[in-house]
C-alpha cells in the first residue's frame, strides 16, 4: 500500500461552538488526520470568538462571508483545504457526529485502492444504538415529489430500500448517495464539479452530490463493517424548529425539481403542495402525541 494521500477534516460550525470544539479536541490527535479547518458559518451567537481560541498549527478556523447554508460553508471548507493544505482527501464532519480513527484510515484505503471512487462513508448509528439512513440510490422525479407527503415517505423509503438490495454484513456497498453528516470526498473532483450547489441552503445536498459524481461516471461506495455515532439534527434543531426544517427542506426540494430533474410547473406546484400538506400531517401526528402522553 502506497503512503496515504494528505487528509483534511471539515467541520461546519453554526451557532454550536461547544458541539464543534468537542468534535476537534476528539479527532485533533488522530494521526490520519493533517489538518482539521473549522468553518463558522457566520453565526449570530459568540462562536467565533471561541471556535478561535482553539486555533493552532492542526486547527484552522475561518469564517465564511455569510451563512450561505451547509453546502455554501463546506465548500468553503473543502476549497480552503485544498489550497492551503494540498489535501487530496477531505472528510467532511457534522459537528454532532463520533467517528474513531480506525474508520478514518478504512475510508482513506479505500479511496486510494480504487480511483474511481470519489465519495465514501459508513453506517451511520443514533445515540439509540439503531442504524439510520445512509446510502441510498437517487430519486426519480416522481419520487423527489411523492416524497413530502408523509405517508408516501415512508412508503418509498421502503421501495428505496427494496431496489437498493440487500446490504452485506460487512465490506463495500455501492451507492448513488451518503448521508451528509459524515463522508470523505476526492478534493479535486468534488471542486472540479462546484462542490455541493450552493443554491441548497439545507437538505437535497446529497442528491445533488450524487447526480454530480454520475455524470462524471464516479462511484460512492458505503463500507457497512463499521459505523459511527450522530446525534441527528442536534446542530440543526437549534437554529430551526421543524416547521422551518420543513421550511427549508420544501425550498430545497423544488430546487432540486427544477435544476437537476426537469420538473415542469405543475410538477413543482404539486409538490409544494404534498410538502404543505406533509407539514400539516406531521403537525395533527405531535399532537396526537401530546394529548395521549406518547
Amino acid at each position: 500500500m502506497k503512503n496515504i494521500e494528505s487528509t483534511a477534516c471539515v467541520i461546519l460550525n453554526y451557532n454550536d461552538a461547544d458541539t464543534t470544539i468537542s468534535l476537534v479536541k476528539k479527532i485533533e490527535d488522530y494521526k490520519n488526520i493533517e489538518h482539521i479547518v473549522v468553518v463558522d458559518n457566520c453565526s449570530a451567537d459568540h462562536s467565533l470568538e471561541k471556535l478561535e481560541k482553539i486555533s493552532n498549527e492542526k486547527v484552522v478556523v475561518c469564517q465564511s462571508p455569510r451563512n450561505g447554508g451547509y453546502g455554501f460553508g463546506n465548500n468553503i471548507g473543502v476549497q480552503y483545504a485544498k489550497e492551503h493544505y494540498g489535501a487530496k482527501y477531505v472528510l467532511i464532519a457534522n459537528p454532532d457526529v463520533e467517528f474513531e480513527e480506525s474508520l478514518v484510515s478504512v475510508l482513506q484505503n479505500k479511496m486510494q485502492q480504487d480511483r474511481s471512487i470519489a465519495v465514501v462513508s459508513a453506517n451511520q448509528r443514533g445515540v439509540d444504538g439503531q442504524l439510520k439512513k445512509s446510502g441510498w440510490l437517487l430519486p426519480e422525479k416522481v419520487e423527489t415529489i411523492l416524497h413530502g407527503e408523509v405517508l408516501c415517505a415512508i412508503l418509498l423509503d421502503k421501495i428505496g430500500e427494496r431496489k437498493l438490495g440487500a446490504t452485506p454484513q460487512s465490506g463495500w456497498k455501492f451507492v448513488d448517495c451518503v448521508a451528509g453528516s459524515l463522508l470523505m470526498v476526492d478534493a479535486d473532483v468534488f471542486l472540479s464539479v462546484g462542490g455541493y450547489d450552493p443554491e441548497m441552503f439545507l437538505y437535497c445536498e446529497e442528491s445533488t452530490l450524487g447526480r454530480k459524481m454520475m455524470t462524471l461516471e464516479k462511484k460512492t461506495a458505503l463500507y457497512v463493517s463499521e459505523s459511527y455515532l450522530h446525534n441527528h439534527s442536534v446542530t440543526i434543531s437549534k437554529s430551526y424548529n421543524v416547521k422551518g426544517q420543513r421550511e427549508q427542506l420544501l425550498k430545497s426540494t423544488l430546487t432540486y425539481l427544477k435544476k437537476y430533474c426537469d420538473a415542469s410547473k405543475f410538477e413543482i406546484h404539486m409538490a409544494g403542495v404534498l410538502y404543505k400538506f406533509g407539514t400539516l400531517e406531521l403537525t395533527v401526528i405531535k399532537e396526537i402525541k401530546r394529548l395521549f402522553g406518547r
